[in-house]
């Protein structure tokens, strides 16, 4: 469980603080937008999910930098992940 993983200090309280943040944004744009907007803001969000998606590629690729070094024969497999996760974020 979520409970089990060994946080270091500060982890919580930033996925509490980003959470609320986000949060908070989608009240304000949930309040602002007329129904006749909806999609528009549906795509806008969506391309929030592939920048996020990238993001996290990019993030895992320079924490890992030394995994792929090493010459570990699932780096490959991490890097295919890495490069799907990069592409279709961009693409979205």
């Amino acid at each position: 469980t979520i409970g089990a993983i060994p946080w270091e200090a500060g982890v919580p309280a930033q996925i509490a603080t980003l959470g609320a943040v986000g949060a908070g944004t989608g009240m304000y744009f949930a309040k602002k937008v007329e129904v006749t907007q909806l999609p528009e803001m549906v795509a806008a969000f969506h391309s929030l999910v592939g920048l996020a998606a990238t993001a996290t590629s990019i993030g895992s690729h320079l924490n890992e930098v030394a995994h792929f070094a090493a010459g570990d024969p699932m780096a490959g497999i991490h890097m295919g992940a890495i490069y799907a996760g990069t592409f279709i974020g961009t693409v979205t």
